[in-house]
């Protein structure tokens, strides 16, 4: 029955999750915000909340920088071409000395 119950415990954390990341992404259409960056805060609550979510190190980071990569290629996705022409150099700039400041 143990193994019943983990499994149970997994699809349940995997629909919150998925549940989460719904709702994120709605409320991301309403306001300006990435539903990833969305995401991760709702997930940096309720690890604090619920102490048995509680994760490795590396695994933040990792799960970090992947939310990292999506945010920024949703950025770059919908910012569009006139106002990508008047805001390259800015965005060259920061590519790279973020890359050098890193």
């Amino acid at each position: 029955m143990d193994d019943v119950t983990a499994f149970g415990a997994a699809v349940l954390v995997a629909g919150v999750a998925l549940s989460a990341a719904l709702l994120t992404s709605k409320l991301s259409a309403r306001v300006s915000v990435p539903g990833a960056a969305l995401f991760l805060l709702a997930a940096a609550i309720a690890s604090d909340i619920f102490s048995q979510l509680a994760v490795s190190i590396e695994t933040v980071e990792r799960v970090a920088t992947v939310a990292l990569i999506v945010i920024l290629f949703d950025g770059g996705a919908s910012i569009g071409r006139r106002r990508f022409a008047v805001a390259w150099i800015p965005i060259a700039w920061l590519g790279i000395a973020g890359t050098f400041a890193t």
